[in-house]
């Protein structure tokens, strides 16, 4: 496959077929001028033989399929990336723990919350109904019960988010033009943030 190169070039030098010693300077598509710069803009490409200018159309064609191919292909890992990095951030993975009027912001990983719930099946089974939980560097009180059901609360919103993601995910991948994956807006949605007040 020829590489064809986007350019710009003064519209009164601008040639279709140039002859440079044993090559030729081959230029396709131009532009309307711009009256501003009087410059065209069009693609070019140097041959080896004498030009047919139909055939370099074709694979012209061909030429910029292929860049819009790995084009989209880009954008889509960028947006994808991007979503990754939201998914992670505490855009989504945080709740709001409201203790004496204070507003705290935090957030348990999947594996301190599969901890916590193993650390709480064990109280019911020893007949402890007051624990403390970390939060956020703070210690907070609450009864087994209160705590287990605050858990599976934060459990449950974070299954809600990821499935929000994979969604994302899957509509960013079925996406077939650079301008919509690039115009995606993957922050909506996500369930409304837990708000838990406690004593």
């Amino acid at each position: 496959m020829k590489r064809f190169i986007k350019t710009t070039i003064p519209a009164n030098e601008y040639k279709q077929v140039k002859r440079i010693g044993e090559k030729w300077l081959v230029h396709l598509e131009p532009s309307e001028v711009d009256q501003e710069t009087g410059t065209v803009t069009c693609y070019e490409v140097m041959v080896d033989s004498e030009p047919d200018l139909v055939e370099l159309g074709g694979e012209l064609q061909e030429w910029k399929a292929y860049l819009a191919g790995r084009e989209l292909e880009i954008a889509k890992q960028q947006k994808l990336a991007a979503l990754a990095a939201y998914d992670k951030s505490g855009a989504v993975n945080s709740f709001e723990v409201v203790k004496d009027g204070q507003t705290i912001i935090a957030w348990i990983e999947p594996d301190k919350r599969s901890n916590y719930r193993g650390s709480l099946e064990d109280c019911v089974l020893l007949g402890v109904t007051e624990v403390e939980v970390p939060i956020a560097g703070i210690l907070i009180p609450l009864t087994v019960a209160d705590a287990r059901v605050k858990l599976a609360q934060v459990q449950l919103y974070a299954d809600r988010c990821a499935i929000v993601t994979e969604g994302h995910k899957a509509a960013i991948e079925s996406l077939a033009i650079k301008d919509e994956v690039e115009a995606y807006n993957f922050k909506t949605g996500y369930p409304p943030k837990l708000v838990f007040s406690v004593e």
